[in-house]
């Protein structure tokens, strides 16, 4: 059985001081062996391959924000008994060479790891994960092809496709008939959702896609693209972006004239619309977590996350809050902090679900689903709509 668990000195990033364990008097080796007893005592380490830099760093920078929360929770209240949880994040800088060359060390070092928040890295980092035998806990990441990489695989949070039926099911109810798309066409999830989900929900729904035009992640000029939706005057405009991009894109369609529906998706979350003002009233997108989320289960991690940063937690760190909830059950389930027995017990709570900031989570083939809920950005902030 292969083992990764490591003992680690210094200061979390959350603030809690670990005390290495190298050398003491209680049997705690790095490779985790002896009886249970010193399985699951010492320092357990998480490697973390996190986007912080590059175009999709506001993720990682919301997401760490997330995981150091739930690894302070679970040392307090002493989830892992007399163990304590560490986590090594490193960043990938959006970039899937990068997260792939990080992946290849962390599953050396660490018995479980974890991967986010871009498809191009989860699906770089899939299958070096399986091949490792270690396993592998995706915190989001829409694209196809990333859990069925094998059976170490996990995604904690639900992909786009899952809840955007909410945006479509809005759409026929306000009398939407015509839906114009831009995307980006190098972002794997951006790209599903324009080509395929999109796709099936207007034919589930009645609409016409009259238009769908790609977009670099780096693109800043939409002239040519707003143009063209401006003449066609369709009902409903849908982004699939990336970060300020939304902003930039939405901004030029009002500028524009046009004065449909404007919506996108959870590249929408983070308070991304702030820099719009008023403008930015109306726009829609569906999301695995909201903070206007009623849900008891929702405003129980708002305030927790509240009372350490003093503001509202984004849709990144509710995710990667989530996924270090799946993370800490099954190393707390494991008999021991070995990469086969951690993921013995990932299938086992995965296959049970569990409660987290997105509500209640469950899972089909080691795939995370949520409810989700329907926002509408207006005053400044989301408002929740649906359900």
């Amino acid at each position: 059985m292969k083992s990764h668990a490591r003992l680690v000195a210094g200061i979390l990033a959350a603030g809690l001081a670990v005390a290495g364990c190298g050398g003491d008097d209680n049997g705690t080796a790095a490779d985790g062996g002896g009886g249970d007893g010193a399985a699951k005592s010492g320092t357990v380490t998480v490697g973390v391959v996190l986007d912080s830099t590059g175009p999709a760093g506001f993720t990682g920078v919301e997401g760490k924000k997330g995981i150091d929360l739930a690894v302070k929770e679970a040392n307090s209240s002493k989830a892992l008994g007399e163990a304590t949880l560490a986590v090594d994040v490193q960043d990938a800088a959006s970039d899937p060479k990068q997260a792939a060359t990080l992946m290849t060390q962390m599953v050396k070092d660490y018995p479980v790891v974890s991967q986010g928040m871009t498809s191009g890295g989860a699906l770089a980092a899939a299958p070096i994960a399986q091949r490792a035998k270690v396993p592998l806990v995706v915190i989001l990441a829409g694209a196809p092809g990333i859990v069925e990489t094998g059976e170490y695989v996990f995604r904690a949070n639900a992909p786009q496709p899952v809840y955007h039926r909410l945006l479509a099911e809005h759409f026929k109810k306000e009398g939407v008939q015509r839906i114009a798309q831009v995307f980006n066409n190098d972002v794997p999830t951006n790209e599903t959702l324009a080509k395929e989900t999109w796709p099936g929900l207007a034919k589930d729904n009645g609409f016409e896609i009259t238009s769908s035009d790609g977009v670099g992640a780096t693109a800043t000029n939409f002239a040519s693209v707003v143009s063209k939706i401006t003449d066609a005057a369709p009902d409903a405009v849908l982004m699939h972006l990336t970060g300020a991009q939304h902003v930039t894109f939405a901004t030029a369609l009002k500028r524009a004239g046009y004065d449909g529906v404007i919506a996108g998706g959870a590249g929408l979350g983070a308070g991304i619309l702030k820099p719009m003002g008023k403008q930015g009233d109306g726009i829609l997108f569906p999301i695995d977590f909201s903070a206007d989320n009623p849900d008891p289960n929702a405003q129980k991690f708002v305030e927790a996350f509240k009372a350490g940063y003093d503001a509202d937690p984004s849709p990144y760190a509710a995710d990667a809050y989530d996924a270090m909830q799946l993370i800490i059950k099954s190393l707390a389930e494991a008999s021991e902090f070995q990469s086969d027995a951690i993921k013995e017990a990932m299938t086992t709570v995965s296959q049970e679900g569990f409660t987290g900031a997105a509500g209640k989570i469950t899972f089909e083939n080691r795939d995370a689903r949520v409810p989700g809920v329907l926002v509408e950005w207006r005053d400044g902030k989301e408002n929740v709509i649906e359900p």
